[in-house]
């Protein structure tokens, strides 16, 4: 069972326009001749693509670009967010609050992506839990699960958070395997 069975045009670019930079034959390996039609097209922000394609991609871009290095899948995350949320998911953003921004997260992905396994515990002011389940079987969960902690950094840092730290472990989520992304952080000011 895949993490996510679509993605929204809006995240999806950022993948398409890195990976064809590259300019890397070894990246091609990673997708199937429908991967390459979709690529091959004009994405619109508002549209959505199918799983398995944006899967290939993060897949190859993991493995080949990043060469399997967890914080490079964690960097790209936080630029995204830095990239994205300003301008296209700007509402779900409150400038001076990162309480409230990281409770608005869950949303926000919502908006990108269809996927049921992501559970947001906002416990407190400079305290979030974020738990992804794990189907088992998707190969992306680790770049997933470190593209969405510095997805959650770049927002609380846009909303004004300072010393934002995300640890990621492994962790059941009511009776399910998943992976923790403990978010810490203090707001500006303080």
């Amino acid at each position: 069972m895949p993490i996510f069975n679509k993605m929204k045009g809006s995240l999806m670019l950022g993948y398409v326009k890195f990976f064809k930079s590259l300019k890397n034959e070894k990246l091609n390996a990673y997708l199937n001749d429908e991967d390459r039609k979709i690529l091959q097209e004009r994405l619109l922000q508002s549209s959505w693509y199918p799983g398995e394609t944006a899967r290939h991609v993060i897949k190859a871009l993991f493995e080949v670009a990043a060469q399997g290095n967890p914080e490079s899948s964690r960097q790209w995350g936080k630029f995204s967010a830095l990239e994205i949320v300003p301008t296209t998911y700007k509402n779900f953003l409150k400038p001076g609050d990162p309480f409230e921004s990281l409770k608005s997260f869950r949303r926000i992905f919502l908006t990108f992506l269809d996927m049921d396994g992501l559970k947001v515990a906002e416990e407190k002011p400079g305290l979030g839990k974020l738990y992804i389940l794990d189907p088992g079987d998707d190969p992306i969960i680790v770049p997933f699960v470190y593209m969405m902690a510095g997805f959650v950094e770049g927002l609380l840092e846009l909303a004004g958070g300072k010393e934002i730290n995300c640890a990621i472990k492994r962790e059941a989520y009511e009776g399910k395997n998943a992976y923790l992304c403990q978010v810490t952080y203090e707001a500006k000011g303080k």
